[in-house]
């Protein structure tokens, strides 16, 4: 087996979605284990996100979730010196505002809370930074978000709604859940 052509990146241009969730960062998030399909010899390019890009939340997020991944990749294997990679939070980010700018549907994000994200801080995150994507849809895609996180992250968006939700930041990371 061999490992498919990595693409340059940068903290600008970096690899994100399923290949981003199919790593295990170390971290304490879930990751996915179709390894072999998106890494090695599946079918599916390795695909960049950001500048230059089809789908770049750069003017979202900025270089949230982004860094030098070269270490986890080394560790299993894959031999680069420098790849830069979204976390697990950023890759869903990234494909929720695919799946919504592309199709108008949530896609391959549903369900993504129970499958890799354990620790309430980290789900809180996930609901904060998703939330900052709501000024940045039109109005029907922003509905798609807004059910979804009904669904998919309740208590918060029940607490947002009300008016109950206090969110702390620390740099662009949400926590303390009140």
């Amino acid at each position: 087996m061999s490992v498919k052509k990595i693409p340059s990146t940068t903290i600008f241009c970096y690899i994100s979605g399923i290949h981003s969730l199919n790593i295990d960062l170390g971290d304490g998030t879930g990751y996915d284990w179709h390894f072999m399909n998106y890494w090695l010899d599946g079918t599916k390019p390795i695909k960049l996100y950001g500048e230059n890009q089809e789908i770049n939340t750069n003017g979202i997020y900025g270089y949230y979730g982004i860094a030098d991944r070269s270490k986890e990749l080394n560790k299993i294997g894959i031999k680069v010196n420098q790849i830069y990679m979204a976390n697990h939070h950023r890759a869903i980010l990234d494909l929720v505002y695919e799946s919504l700018t592309k199709y108008n549907q949530i896609g391959y994000a549903k369900g993504c809370v129970s499958d890799y994200f354990f620790e309430k801080n980290d789900v809180y995150e996930l609901f904060y930074q998703l939330t900052l994507q709501l000024e940045h849809l039109n109005e029907e895609r922003r509905e798609i978000l807004d059910e979804w996180l009904s669904r998919e992250f309740r208590p918060f968006h029940k607490a947002r709604r009300a008016g109950t939700l206090q969110i702390r930041t620390i740099g662009d990371h949400a926590t303390n859940i009140i």
